[in-house]
């Protein structure tokens, strides 16, 4: 068991383009051990130990939150005052998923750099409408709370990764038209 995380800001060791690199870390046990473990490091974002997340991990934390707002809007499809609101957060969720799986697929990093803020946007969207749906008493806060919560970090997660993929994405052009420049 890990007692502390201690996070790594590789920014200064690793260029964005590099091969993941691993470095070594100190790590102290809850038993007053330390041991060495590894820290991948690529595009210059900082990690914490133990709190990587795989793009398979992040796919089944989409799905899951679209299965459990679905579970959330479909008894309020059978009125006709909340079948709106339940529609749209169903469909949002599950797009947030789909955009994400779509990500992973894509052709380019330019391509997936959109797809990743698509998929934002829809957890986004869906965050909106379960607050909405709270707001409007439809939905008991204490049966909407669990999922509002999976929302903020699925939105929180989603932003983080946008945000490395838009500077992974710059540092390609700076690359290329350093490399351009070079070549005339």
């Amino acid at each position: 068991m890990i007692e502390e995380h201690r996070l790594i800001d590789h920014r200064r060791s690793c260029d964005p383009l590099d091969k993941p690199r691993l470095k070594k870390l100190q790590v102290s046990g809850t038993n007053g051990s330390r041991r060495e473990e590894s820290a991948s490091c690529r595009g210059g974002a900082p990690f914490a130990i133990g709190s990587l997340m795989t793009p398979q991990e992040l796919r089944d934390r989409l799905d899951a939150f679209a299965v459990q707002a679905d579970a959330l809007a479909s008894p309020l499809l059978a009125s006709p005052v909340t079948r709106n609101s339940a529609d749209q957060l169903i469909r949002s969720s599950s797009s947030a998923a789909s955009h994400h799986r779509a990500a992973g697929r894509a052709r380019s990093h330019a391509e997936f750099t959109v797809k990743l803020g698509t998929a934002l946007e829809e957890a986004d969207e869906a965050l909106a409408w379960i607050k909405h749906l709270v707001a409007c008493g439809r939905v008991p806060p204490g049966d909407a709370d669990p999922l509002i919560a999976k929302a903020v970090e699925l939105v929180k997660i989603l932003t983080s990764s946008c945000r490395t993929a838009q500077r992974n994405e710059e540092a390609r052009r700076r690359l290329d038209r350093a490399q351009t420049k070079s070549r005339r």
